[in-house]
C-alpha cells in the first residue's frame, strides 16, 4: 500500500505547494454530475476505486469493462458493477475500520 510522505489536511496547504486556482480551473469545479460528465462516464472503459484504512493507507485498484458498466444513477451517485476476488473484502474492511 502506498504510505505518503507529506499529509496535506487543508485547502490552505494544497495552495502553499500549487499556489492560485486560475479562473478557468474554478469554473470546471462542480458538486454534481452534469449532462457532460454523464455522456462521459456512461462511455469510459475504465475507472479507479480508492479507499483509505483508518491508518490513512491507501489503496487503488483499477477496473475496465466494456463502456456503461459504469451506471450514473443521479446527480449525485455511480454504480459499479462489483468485482469478486479479496480486493472486494479488502475494500469493505477498510470502510469498517473508518467508523
Amino acid at each position: 500500500m502506498y504510505r505518503p510522505k507529506v499529509t496535506v489536511k487543508t485547502a490552505a496547504e494544497v495552495k502553499a505547494i500549487l499556489g492560485e486556482d486560475f479562473p478557468s480551473q474554478v469554473a470546471k469545479i462542480l458538486d454534481h454530475i452534469d449532462s457532460h460528465c454523464r455522456a462521459w462516464i456512461e462511455r469510459c472503459p475504465f475507472v479507479a476505486i480508492s479507499s483509505t484504512n483508518a491508518a490513512g493507507a491507501m489503496d487503488v485498484s483499477p477496473k475496465g469493462d466494456p463502456p456503461g458498466f459504469v451506471r450514473v444513477l443521479d446527480k449525485h451517485t455511480l454504480a459499479v458493477r462489483q468485482y469478486a476476488g479479496p480486493a472486494v473484502g479488502h475494500r469493505t474492511q477498510d470502510g469498517v475500520q473508518r467508523n
